[in-house]
């Protein structure tokens, strides 16, 4: 939309220029065009200032939400324990799923996680507990209903095409696998190999 207004301004801006006191019977319509003209400068610029000082007041809000909000994800995520003796501890938990709870309500509560991600800061999603307790369906879920890993990508690559004008970035994916305090490569045909990592989406700007 804005490059069609800077097409058309260009246009009218040829035709204005290309005005003579030939093309009409007095010299005052000519004047006035010139007025005109004069005027819608003036105004351009004016307007080129003001979104300047807005775009310079954004910049400065959105650095000061990036801080405030990591500030918030990282005091969510950190362990608080709150210990009354040294033989009872209280743990204090920022959500607790229903038996009812489906994938989206999962990953609502990691999500902030994603953006805090894309502003810079390390940040880890994963499952822990023991055999059987749905670590591996909540991760990845099933081609119906994607788990938390599947839809942390989707809301990365969203994100990122969504600031993709001010910002570039180049996502890459590594796949291991830790049992019996065993790490292996997933991404590698056999361990010999060293480890792989992929290019998942490059954005420019």
């Amino acid at each position: 939309m804005v490059q069609n207004l800077k097409k058309e301004h260009t246009v009218l801006r040829d035709e204005v220029n290309s005005i003579t006191t030939d093309s009409f019977l007095g010299s005052e319509v000519f004047s006035a065009l010139q007025d005109l003209s004069t005027e819608h400068e003036h105004l351009k610029r004016k307007h080129n200032e003001e979104c300047e000082v807005l775009k310079k007041k954004y910049l400065e809000e959105c650095s000061e939400r990036k801080r405030l909000y990591n500030e918030v994800i990282e005091l969510k995520g950190n362990i608080r324990i709150i210990c009354a003796d040294s033989s009872r501890k209280q743990f204090k938990f920022d959500h607790v799923f229903r038996p009812e709870d489906n994938q989206e309500v999962g990953f609502v509560q990691t999500s902030p996680v994603v953006t805090s991600l894309l502003d810079g800061y390390n940040m880890c999603i994963f499952a822990y507990g023991q055999t059987g307790t749905g670590k591996t369906f909540t991760m990845e879920g099933t081609p119906e209903n994607r788990g938390v890993n599947y839809r942390a990508l989707e809301e990365l690559f969203r994100i990122s095409n969504q600031r993709s004008s001010v910002m570039r970035y180049v996502l890459f994916v590594s796949m291991l696998e830790v049992y019996n305090e065993k790490m292996r490569d997933l991404l590698t045909e056999s361990s010999d190999q060293p480890s792989k990592k992929q290019v998942l989406f490059s954005s420019s700007l």
